[in-house]
């Protein structure tokens, strides 16, 4: 997440507000933005809502923007997919 344009001295800081009361997930600052990553498994089918939140200093202004952000995690099919394809 980050602005669409971004312009020598912006000043972005990343947070996820709400929906990750667990602790699997964390935010991590890039050059034009950041991205959420998952810190830690998920070791059972879930579902996520996140708010995040991404404060951008333009200019000496300053601008929120919040996002929601569905994240779906269902069981591990690999080894399924494996066996079903040496039958």
């Amino acid at each position: 997440m980050g602005p669409s344009n971004s312009v020598p001295g912006d000043q972005v800081q990343l947070t996820i507000a709400n929906g990750n009361e667990d602790g699997y997930f964390s935010t991590q600052k890039m050059s034009t933005g950041g991205v959420i990553a998952v810190q830690r498994p998920i070791m059972r089918p879930r579902d996520f809502l996140l708010t995040v939140e991404m404060k951008l200093l333009r200019y000496g202004t300053p601008s929120i923007y919040v996002a929601r952000i569905r994240v779906f995690v269902t069981q591990d099919l690999s080894s399924h997919q494996n066996s079903l394809s040496q039958v």
